[in-house]
């Protein structure tokens, strides 16, 4: 599997890439989001890890961006210094329904500053460098 997706709270998941997912997996993601969202009892934030991969296919990115339409979508946040990563969020935030704060970060303090505009406190209590660099 190129991804991983994981609570980090009841209210924050992370997206983890290891790899640009094949377009199965990329259909694999669609439908595991939308299983977060349909079981959330609260809306939830997503962080998207895309340091070592992310989804290039507009169909799948297009299919995630009509989720954010979804009731329990509170809104996204993305990591990752590559210039690929950051075009193919970009091409999310065109295609979603109702773009709530999906962008691309290259430090951790403006990832969480993002999430905390989103829902002050949500990034709170997470050990953000351990996560975004578990190798470290």
């Amino acid at each position: 599997m190129s991804y991983e997706i994981k609570p980090l709270k009841p209210e924050v998941y992370l997206i983890q890439w290891t790899a640009i997912p094949s377009q199965q997996q990329a259909g694999e993601w669609v439908r595991d989001v939308q299983a977060v969202l349909d079981a959330a009892p609260h809306p939830v934030f997503f962080v998207s890890d895309l340091q070592r991969g992310y989804v290039e296919d507009v169909h799948a990115l297009r299919r995630v961006g009509e989720l954010t339409a979804h009731p329990m979508w509170g809104g996204g946040v993305s990591y990752s210094g590559k210039l690929g990563a950051q075009v193919f969020v970009r091409a999310f935030d065109r295609l979603s329904a109702s773009p709530k704060g999906d962008r691309a970060f290259t430090t951790i303090g403006e990832l969480t500053a993002a999430l905390d505009r989103l829902k002050p406190g949500v990034a709170d209590g997470i050990d953000w460098p351990a996560v975004l660099n578990p190798q470290q």
